[in-house]
């Protein structure tokens, strides 16, 4: 009615759910975020609860819109009140599955069901079924959900599935019956409501997409008023808007006032017989969700992360696997603070190193506990670290075994949960960036305890999009920003971080990389014993351990003879890949073609090496590629199937078995290698940590409230 007296080419705050009028708050832009990391594992349980009219269903129509229909085919049940017979005959409907409803056994449908899915699979495409309202779902009919997860091909998880629902569906959750089910949940978020600011810009949004030339006008203090009467929930939010703008239209109003606002509202309350604003979910103090409580209290549903735990799954998964590694180096105990790091590499765990080493040096020192989600083998020796860092005092490996993306974020959730009972950090610092390290982030952002991130804007290539993903999470989740440089700052503040989190500091690899130049003298040895000095192409690729396939060892031998030209070239190989060389004859065609080849050294050696190349060229798995893209070292990465995608990022891309030449810009001229600074990163991280923690201890600077807050923890504080 009033769309074309004011201009507008559509209704702006229509209460339908529309994707085209998706507005980013933080909140939401987090939620998107949180849920693109969840469908990008392609498997398990997605959960997005929200109050009435949060936002919920165009959050989850905007992430659907953004997936590839050639990959995924997406279904969604809106009606709800099912058991179980009634959700497969929906979920069959749902994804257009000829059948008779009411006319086949239960058996029959989860096999019509189990072959639609294969058919997907078949195609190379998988199913994502979405579940609105999952709160009215009886508790038989999500454990039918739970069970066709079960579906696989190939080790490929057939069925996806999100359940979509107000509040009370965490409770049904945390209920000890859906123990499986919850272990398989990838990521959960809760949509909060919109503060003063984001209400006026989603306002001014709206009105902005149906072409506004500021016709009517908004006083500052209706946007307030608005934000006041409708408690920030975008859909009281439209209904107010709505009404303002029919009533502006039928006065012959060109603005509109607070006391228009106040009119306005009164008579929506007077229609429906609502009395009282309705006030905003509560939020608990940050601080004070940090304190530990008894475990039968009940958890806060306002909470972000992954996956929800009743207090019995702590015991039961916990006792179902190897005990933890645990190295202590020397007494912590008398520290006043704890941070704890979460590493996932020799790369994560040597910044980790040179982190801890460096706060624990301060003034006021606080304990650094280094937690790593692998084994501790696959860190390697300690000689590999020592050399160039002081070992942390105490360190914890969980020893995560292999198994689907869902096992291993409930298996480091419960592990990560343990260590925050036991050790109650002031301070978590994700220093890895794997799926493991993103799980037990979000349980630390949800148990109420501020992250920090290093390295943070710094983003891997293109070629790993998953990493991409879970470095922005992470970013996205700490209260302060340590940036490696300018440039990492910006892309910070493009992901909408506040200025004030954000604090250029220096790279911790850098450090590592520096100080292992002047420690290691193994790879100047190297090096010069072959005749190199700098500008060589590096080889790290391996046979084994998940790596290249023996079969595929004289394919890449001779590629490597084909691309090696005039430039050198230096292959560091494993003893398993020298056995493989030898049986199959390969060494004469090495040095026919020039390709020195050298015993792989200690980690500490192999970062001296990297900085005096001039290109990178490994397998996809190689613990380098982390290093090559903090220097910025050109990276090749072997293709074994040779059908990856064509990578645009100008300094890593992919490379086949049959490629002629290495079709990527290297340097020929590599200064050498710089002596290592006086003043470090880690340094500068540790005196600005130390300053931080003592203005949030003194009260002069809040701890920033996380993402997610309020989770019980296991035990009281030791006195």
């Amino acid at each position: 009615m009033f769309e074309s007296h004011f201009g507008f080419s559509a209704p702006p705050f229509q209460l339908n759910p529309d994707p085209t009028f998706y507005f980013g708050s933080k909140g939401h832009s987090n939620a998107l975020a949180y849920l693109q990391y969840g469908v990008h594992q392609a498997e398990g349980f997605i959960v997005v609860t929200g109050d009435i009219g949060a936002g919920k269903t165009t959050l989850v129509r905007t992430l659907l819109e953004g997936l590839d229909s050639t990959q995924v085919k997406a279904a969604q049940i809106a009606s709800t009140q099912l058991d179980a017979t009634g959700l497969l005959q929906a979920m069959l409907t749902a994804f257009g599955v000829p059948h008779q409803p009411g006319a086949l056994s239960k058996a029959s449908l989860i096999s019509t069901l189990e072959a639609f899915f294969m058919t997907l699979a078949i195609k190379n495409k998988r199913a994502l079924l979405v579940v609105d309202e999952a709160q009215n779902l009886s508790m038989d009919a999500i454990e039918e959900l739970r069970m066709l997860s079960n579906f696989q091909l190939r080790k490929q998880a057939l069925l996806q599935s999100f359940l979509v629902g107000q509040p009370e569906l965490r409770g049904m959750l945390e209920s000890q019956r859906l123990e499986q089910l919850r272990q398989r949940v990838i990521a959960s978020c809760h949509l909060g409501p919109l503060d003063a600011d984001e209400t006026r810009r989603y306002i001014e949004h709206r009105l902005n997409r149906v072409g506004w030339k500021g016709n009517p006008s908004f006083e500052l203090g209706a946007f307030q008023k608005i934000h006041q009467f409708s408690s920030g929930i975008p859909r009281r939010i439209n209904l107010l808007c709505n009404r303002l703008l029919l009533s502006a239209f039928l006065e012959d109003l060109t603005g509109i006032t607070e006391a228009h606002v106040l009119r306005i509202d009164r008579e929506l309350r007077a229609e429906v017989g609502e009395s009282t604003v309705v006030q905003a979910p509560f939020r608990r103090d940050a601080a004070a969700a940090r304190q530990p409580v008894q475990r039968e209290h009940a958890p806060d549903t306002a909470a972000v992360g992954l996956p929800m735990a009743p207090p019995a799954r702590i015991a039961s998964v916990a006792s179902g696997r190897a005990p933890l590694h645990r190295i202590v180096r020397r007494d912590a105990a008398a520290y006043r603070r704890t941070v704890l790091c979460l590493v996932d590499s020799p790369a994560s765990y040597l910044n980790a190193a040179l982190f801890a080493a460096a706060v624990e040096g301060t003034k006021t020192a606080s304990r650094v506990v280094v937690v790593s989600t692998v084994d501790a083998r696959q860190l390697g020796p300690v000689e590999n670290y020592a050399e160039i860092a002081g070992l942390p005092a105490v360190e914890i490996h969980f020893g995560i075994a292999e198994g689907s993306i869902a096992h291993r974020a409930a298996e480091a959730s419960v592990c990560c949960e343990a260590m925050l009972d036991e050790f109650l950090p002031d301070l978590v610092v994700p220093v890895g960036g794997s799926d493991e390290v993103v799980s037990c982030a979000l349980v630390a952002s949800r148990s109420g305890v501020p992250l920090l991130r290093v390295g943070a804007g710094a983003r891997p290539s293109r070629m790993f999009p998953a990493q991409r993903l879970n470095a922005s999470l992470l970013d996205r989740m700490a209260a302060v920003l340590y940036a490696p440089d300018a440039l990492a700052a910006l892309a910070l503040g493009q992901d909408g971080i506040a200025a004030e989190q954000v604090h250029v500091l220096g790279s911790l690899t850098q450090d590592g990389a520096a100080a292992a130049n002047t420690a290691s003298p193994l790879a100047s040895a190297l090096i010069s014993h072959h005749g190199l000095s700098h500008g060589y192409v590096l080889v790290t690729a391996r046979v084994g351990q998940g790596r290249l396939e023996v079969r595929l060892l004289s394919k890449l031998v001779l590629m490597l003879s084909r691309v090696r030209g005039d430039r050198p070239m230096l292959w560091l190989v494993c003893g398993e890949t020298q056995s493989a060389l030898r049986a199959q004859g390969l060494g004469s065609v090495l040095s026919r073609s020039g390709i020195a080849l050298a015993s792989m050294p200690v980690f500490s050696a192999r970062l001296s090496i990297l900085q005096r190349a001039s290109c990178l060229l490994t397998d996809a798995a190689d613990d380098l590629i982390e290093v090559g893209t903090a220097l910025g070292t050109p990276m090749l990465l072997i293709d074994e199937e040779e059908n990856a995608p064509v990578s645009t990022d100008r300094h890593a891309k992919w490379i086949t078995l049959s490629a002629a030449d290495l079709g990527i810009e290297t340097s020929t001229t590599n200064p050498p290698p710089p002596a290592a600074a006086t003043s470090t990163a880690a340094e500068a991280m540790a005196l600005h940590l130390d300053g931080w923690l003592s203005q949030v201890e003194a009260g002069l600077q809040q701890s920033p409230e996380p993402a997610a807050v309020g989770r019980p923890r296991l035990k009281e504080a030791s006195p």
